[in-house]
């Protein structure tokens, strides 16, 4: 990744140095509950968009299912292993520049959009909008709450309640709210802060 983008992104610069360590933790996750809620509203044979792909994980579930998927990530060396892991290439690409046009029929965005920061959102939603086919999906997840902060690696995270979250798709408009609901990463550690996750439908021609 060229200098300029680790200016823009400083969190693609924390996967960049950590890709591997992080590959490694994160492929082996159980995501077939939330998988399998998003896919009950996409079509067999869609098109998916596996937006922020991290390790691949998803990317390659969503290929073993018999769905066409694209995937990138802003992380080059993230885009490195999701190629390996998935046997395709993946892209190198921020939500921020992303143009896709009605291209596909769902989007799958998981835990990546909190590092996006709020005043960039609404944009970032409406490119995720404008990606959509008329009648496409897209799911998404962040971490339950309302701030923004930085961790001592480096990494920038927002987090949402379901009103906010709400208030912000409405904002944006031309979509409805499909699903949405809470979970945790480890069922059996409800002291973690829950995940709020949230399937919306493009309703515009």
């Amino acid at each position: 990744m060229n200098n300029a983008l680790d200016r823009r992104d400083p969190c693609a610069a924390y996967y960049d140095a950590n890709a591997e360590e992080y590959s490694a933790a994160t492929l082996q996750i159980d995501m077939n509950p939330i998988r399998s809620r998003f896919l009950r509203n996409v079509p067999p044979g869609a098109r998916i968009l596996d937006a922020g792909c991290g390790s691949g994980r998803d990317t390659v579930a969503f290929q073993r299912s018999g769905y066409s998927v694209t995937a990138f990530d802003a992380s080059a060396k993230m885009a490195e292993f999701a190629s390996r892991n998935t046997g395709q290439e993946c892209a190198v690409l921020r939500f921020q520049d992303m143009t896709f046009e009605r291209k596909f029929d769902a989007v799958w965005s998981c835990a990546a959009l909190l590092h996006v920061p709020k005043s960039e959102m609404s944009d970032v939603l409406g490119r995720i909008v404008r990606a959509l086919k008329p009648g496409g999906v897209a799911y998404f997840s962040f971490i339950e709450g309302n701030d923004e902060r930085t961790s001592s690696d480096g990494r920038f995270y927002n987090s949402y309640t379901t009103e906010l979250l709400r208030e912000l798709l409405h904002d944006v408009g031309g979509v409805r709210e499909v699903d949405c609901w809470t979970s945790f990463r480890n069922p059996d550690s409800p002291r973690q802060a829950p995940w709020l996750n949230m399937i919306i439908q493009r309703t515009t021609p």
